[in-house]
């Protein structure tokens, strides 16, 4: 997590998902507002999904030569290595460290 700034910011006026994240935010506020059953979980994952495409949005915005595991994400060649991860992938630390992007 030190790789992401104190605070990211969702900029919902641009974009190609400018009107899904106005969209979203809406959503969530009125499932909050209503406090219909379960709006906790949906409001977890409407915030899990929004994370999401703030850290992709960020990690787009790195300029060219950035290092790390943001940058990992922006190489095609290395993001699915990451991406594995989250799916359910048998990598172990040790085996994402030796295929860690180096620049």
């Amino acid at each position: 997590m030190n790789a992401l700034p104190a605070v990211l910011c969702l900029d919902y006026r641009e974009g190609p998902s400018a009107e899904w994240i106005r969209k979203t935010f809406s959503y969530a506020a009125d499932e909050i507002a209503a406090g219909r059953m379960g709006s906790e979980t949906v409001f977890a994952k409407l915030s899990e999904l929004l994370f999401v495409e703030a850290i992709r949005r960020y990690a787009e915005s790195l300029p060219e030569g950035h290092t790390g595991w943001l940058a990992g994400l922006r190489d095609p060649s290395r993001n699915t290595n990451v991406a594995g991860c989250a799916g359910g992938s048998r990598l172990c630390v040790r085996e994402l460290a030796e295929i860690g992007y180096r620049a």
